[in-house]
Parts: structure tokens; C-alpha cells; sequence
């Protein structure tokens, strides 16, 4: 009986051994889905005007309509993430107001879409996204450290 145990224990070893090889020797195979990585070098600056604002969704609803931008070019909706839309630290949007947005392009569904890094409204700078591409939780709050540190240093 010991015997029987100690071969499948040793066959039990082996098949381990080999998956576990197999899965390592073929990377290429396997394609992870996941969010586009942020490129710094693919960023654009256009200048833009306020087409239409986020407002609170209706009771029993679950999407409201979106903050979307009218360019030369055409209509671009900006990622601007959920801390500058509502709550405390909301950036003041309107519609007419003129703003410089920089941040990467992309179609998705036919739709252009821009992930905004920075944007200029009103004579101040908001940083909503840090150099790789993660939203920030208060773009307000990191826009004036920023500022504040930016003539002197720690």
C-alpha cells in the first residue's frame, strides 16, 4: 500500500511538473485583456468649448448624461474621472466655457474619447491623471500642491 501511495504521489509530482512548464514555455499564447497602457508620447493638447455637463441622474436611473467637449474637429468625450465630476473637489464645469485639455486619444465604439491628464479652465491648471495614467483622487487638492511646490522644493 505504501508503495501505491509513494507512485501516485511521484505521478501526482510529475504531471504538476510538467503543466507547469508547458504554461511557462508559451507566454506568447496567453494575451491578458486589460486597460490600454497611458503613453505620455501619445498625448495631445487641443483647445476645446463645453458642450454639455454631467448632471445628477434621475431617480431610478443609473446613468446621467456626460460631459462631452466641441472641438474644430468634432465632438470628444474627456475621461475625466469620478472626483472632478461630483462631490467636494468638482471642477466648476459650464457649458460655454473654453478649456485647453491635454491627454491621449482613442476611438472606442466610433466615439472619440480622450483620457485627460491636465486641463486649463479659468485660469487655473487641474491635474487630474499622473504620468502614467491613473486617475487622481482630488484634482484640486493635487493641482495646488503642485503649484505650491513647483518655485521651491522639499
Amino acid at each position: 500500500m505504501k508503495r501505491l501511495f509513494a507512485l501516485s504521489g511521484t505521478f501526482l509530482f510529475l504531471l504538476l511538473l510538467a503543466a507547469s512548464v508547458r504554461a511557462q514555455s508559451s507566454p506568447a499564447a496567453v494575451r491578458v485583456a486589460g486597460p490600454v497602457p497611458y503613453e505620455t508620447s501619445r498625448e495631445v493638447t487641443f483647445n476645446a468649448t463645453v458642450a454639455t455637463t454631467p448632471a445628477t441622474p434621475a431617480h431610478g436611473t443609473f446613468t446621467a448624461p456626460r460631459l462631452t467637449l466641441q472641438t474644430s474637429t468634432g465632438t470628444v468625450i474627456p475621461r475625466v474621472g469620478r472626483a472632478a465630476l461630483h462631490g467636494k473637489y468638482a471642477i466648476p464645469f459650464a457649458a460655454g466655457k473654453q478649456v485647453r485639455v491635454t491627454g491621449v486619444t482613442m476611438n472606442r465604439d466610433g466615439k472619440q474619447i480622450v483620457l485627460v491628464r491636465t486641463l486649463q479652465m479659468d485660469g487655473h491648471t487641474y491635474t487630474l491623471r499622473n504620468s502614467r495614467g491613473f486617475v487622481l483622487q482630488h484634482p484640486l487638492l493635487d493641482d495646488s500642491k503642485a503649484s505650491s511646490t513647483r518655485g521651491g522644493g522639499l
